[in-house]
């Protein structure tokens, strides 16, 4: 499988929200406020001082996975 690796940008909030909240399900079996975890995102995509995103993406462009780093 080839793919393809770069920073996250605005439109891809809702898929990154979405992967957030699959996460935390699956790991944890908490289910997060959809609200706050969109505008964390969101912050984090304006603000890279907060935090970044890596967002994988297969060849039909379709994200598989994404990363979060912060300080």
């Amino acid at each position: 499988m080839k793919y393809q690796i770069s920073v996250a940008e605005m439109q891809d909030t809702e898929t990154l929200v979405q992967f957030q909240l699959a996460m935390a399900q699956e790991s944890e079996g908490t289910q997060l406020d959809y609200v706050t975890v969109r505008e964390g995102v969101k912050n984090a995509i304006e603000d890279e001082s907060k935090a970044i995103y890596l967002i994988a993406r297969n060849e039909d462009n379709e994200a598989i996975g994404s990363l979060m780093l912060t300080t």
